[in-house]
């Protein structure tokens, strides 16, 4: 994903507050390879435009989640272990990518600047690609939630970046849905699908029937999304798939 950003071609391609810390991480990245005798890389041929992507993509998301992570006033360790598996197993990075990951979530959390910069930063460069914006807000609510507990600074934050994102109220309240507890379940498969108990069995196929298409697998993969992306999106669509079955059961659509 960022194999030519750690060869050097940062030097400098990332623009604006995101290519300032990454650079930081950047810095700091390259001083610790020193240390184990690799060396710096040559710098390779410029990224790109969905290289460059990828590389904004990978700095604002540890970027916006070490701020995230940091807002509560401390990092627990189920935080730690969030960030863990979402290097390991919903990224799959190779050690080189992990470990700038890192560095990048260190800097963050030490920097003075506000979150809100580098959201507008990221708003500003993906601002037509829905699932993008999308899969960041996602991945703050999960690492929000490592604790079990939304504290109220952590929601803010969340809350705030949705906004800047250009989400509603309503896609806010999907993106918690999946936390609620189990005697939640029916409001929770509501809040999915963004509709209420109130909303007609027409109105409420109809809403099934966009999200089902906006998220659909042959879709996602038509956007081409790298495939960390794709993994989430998949995700997403099954979880649109199984409100919409626990709704129907509820109010009878056939």
């Amino acid at each position: 994903m960022i194999g030519k950003l750690l060869g050097g071609t940062i030097g400098f391609v990332l623009l604006g507050p995101l290519g300032a810390i990454a650079g930081v991480a950047l810095g700091d990245f390259f001083e610790e390879q020193n240390r184990r005798g690799h060396g710096r890389p040559q710098p390779t041929m410029e990224p790109k435009a969905h290289e460059l992507e990828q590389q904004y993509f990978f700095v604002c998301t540890f970027t916006i989640l070490g701020k995230l992570a940091r807002a509560d006033g401390r990092i627990c360790e189920k935080e730690i272990s969030q960030i863990e598996h979402l290097m390991d197993e919903v990224l799959e990075l190779p050690p080189t990518e992990r470990s700038f990951a890192i560095k990048l979530f260190r800097a963050s959390k030490d920097d003075s600047k506000s979150y809100r910069v580098y959201a507008e930063q990221f708003f500003e460069i993906f601002r037509n690609r829905h699932e993008i914006l999308e899969n960041l807000l996602g991945q703050m609510v999960l690492l929000a939630n490592a604790d079990s507990y939304f504290h109220p600074e952590e929601k803010r934050l969340i809350e705030n970046i949705s906004t800047i994102f250009g989400f509603s109220p309503e896609h806010l309240r999907r993106a918690f849905a999946p936390f609620y507890s189990e005697a939640d379940k029916i409001q929770r498969a509501y809040d999915i699908l963004g509709v209420d108990p109130m909303t007609s069995k027409d109105e409420i196929k109809k809403t099934y029937r966009k999200l089902a298409m906006e998220h659909h697998p042959d879709r996602v993969v038509s956007r081409g999304l790298s495939p960390e992306l794709i993994k989430t999106a998949n995700k997403k669509f099954s979880e649109i798939q199984n409100a919409y079955d626990l709704v129907c059961k509820e109010k009878g659509i056939r």
